[in-house]
């Protein structure tokens, strides 16, 4: 899955493994975690949004863009495929 600026603002997701340590993903990586993972990491505060700019992205802001583009692919029949 080719994520682009028309689908949505995020470019990657920080994931804080410690207070000093962080692994930068891609937001199609993220997206093939389960989604109680995603859950997990979102509400105990270890994921931060970035935008193609390198800018934070307000975790509101990050989860409707989210949800817009999971019901955009799911409507094109690609949510599956594009999970992989």
């Amino acid at each position: 899955m080719n994520i682009s600026n028309n689908d949505t603002n995020i470019a990657q997701v920080a994931i804080k493994n410690s207070e000093t340590d962080y692994q930068i993903i891609t937001l199609h990586e993220f997206l093939k975690k389960g989604s109680s993972e995603r859950t997990s990491l979102v509400l105990g505060k270890k994921a931060e949004f970035i935008d193609f700019e390198g800018n934070k992205i307000n975790l509101l802001e990050a989860l409707k863009s989210i949800t817009e583009l999971i019901k955009k692919l799911r409507s094109e029949g690609t949510l599956v495929d594009s999970m992989r």
